[in-house]
């Protein structure tokens, strides 16, 4: 089996700290592979159905002055979070508008960029919740080109 030393690492979050129990394992690749690694969020900018005034169901389509001051809020808070957990660290971040499903961005930002390895926690969703929600971690995997490390979140929400 040959040998595997990533150089690229994206570690994906959805800034809950949940999503943070990713981060330990992504730095400690990271130091040991001497890696770069990229944290990608990703704002939601699917068309919704809203309830209007008058009581009808209308999609809800976001300005985009609005997706901006979001993504400068998001960029604001990833800038926080390399700090905080990838301190003197080669690290990036990066945020992607998901007009999609966010599994589906994810995967297409996999194979638009140079990762060479994914790292991302799982919610750890059950029973109902995971029907409706689906596992974001679990549809990465099984679509995504690269190897993918998945950190169980257990108690972190």
């Amino acid at each position: 089996m040959p040998e595997f030393f990533p150089r690229s690492i994206l570690v994906t979050t959805d800034l809950s700290p949940a999503a943070a129990v990713a981060y330990p394992a992504a730095r400690s690749l990271a130091v040991a592979y001497d890696a770069v690694v990229t944290v990608l969020t990703c704002i939601d900018v699917s068309v919704h159905l809203g309830e209007s005034s008058s009581g009808l169901e209308m999609p809800l389509v976001y300005l985009p002055a609005a997706v901006e001051a979001a993504k400068a809020r998001t960029e604001e808070e990833l800038r926080e979070h390399l700090l905080q957990h990838f301190p003197g660290m080669p690290a990036k971040h990066a945020v992607t508008e998901a007009a999609r499903p966010v599994h589906h961005t994810i995967v297409e930002h996999i194979h638009r960029s140079d990762a060479e390895l994914v790292v991302i926690a799982s919610h750890g969703r059950t029973g109902i919740s995971r029907a409706l929600l689906g596992s974001v971690a679990e549809h990465v995997a099984r679509h995504s080109h690269v190897p993918t490390l998945i950190i169980p979140s257990g108690k972190a929400e």
